[in-house]
């Protein structure tokens, strides 16, 4: 990885993290959508990613070196981050010194998947348009976006009431994954 984009990327990461949510467990209703009554048709491939890949300790400690993973995170039934890991996909949580944690998942579900998860989350968030993602929605503390290849992520934290605090945390999981 190019010295400048490393950079980069841990300054946008250090700036995510100074806005995460404060709980290691996913409150469907109070943090996003609740994917419950679609989660039985559900299904997915591996992602190939863990959560080291996705949102590694070094990024995270160019902000503070007391980012580090949560292994007590537990996603909530009905949650973006339990459909995620249902799907094997994964939920990643990085917890800070002050106790923020920061919930980020990425699955890559089938194209039937992908089609009923678009229309739970058309029916109950708004979709943001131009987002560069194919296609985002947003609910209170909730962003989910799709890419061209296929994957599904998930930003979940009850501190952002608007689309525009997810740039950041979009842009910089984005850069993470594949170009489409």
């Amino acid at each position: 990885m190019p010295q400048k984009f490393a950079v980069g990327l841990f300054i946008a990461l250090s700036s995510v993290a100074l806005v995460a949510c404060t709980s290691t467990t996913q409150d469907t209703t109070a943090n996003g959508i609740d994917f419950t009554e679609v989660e039985a048709t559900l299904a997915g491939e591996p992602v190939g990613y863990t959560c080291d890949t996705l949102l590694p300790d070094y990024v995270l400690e160019v902000f503070d070196e007391g980012w580090t993973a949560d292994p007590s995170f537990t996603p909530a039934p009905g949650s973006s981050a339990q459909i995620a890991v249902d799907i094997q996909g994964i939920a990643c949580a990085h917890t800070g010194s002050d106790g923020q944690t920061l919930v980020v998942t990425l699955a890559l579900p089938t194209d039937d998947s992908r089609a009923a998860l678009i229309e739970e989350l058309d029916a109950h968030s708004e979709q943001v348009p131009d987002s560069g993602w194919h296609p985002t929605f947003f609910t209170p503390g909730q962003l989910n976006a799709f890419t061209q290849d296929g994957f599904w992520l998930s930003f979940t934290d009850p501190d952002y009431d608007h689309v525009e605090d997810f740039d950041l945390a979009t842009s910089l999981v984005g850069r993470m994954l594949p170009a489409s």
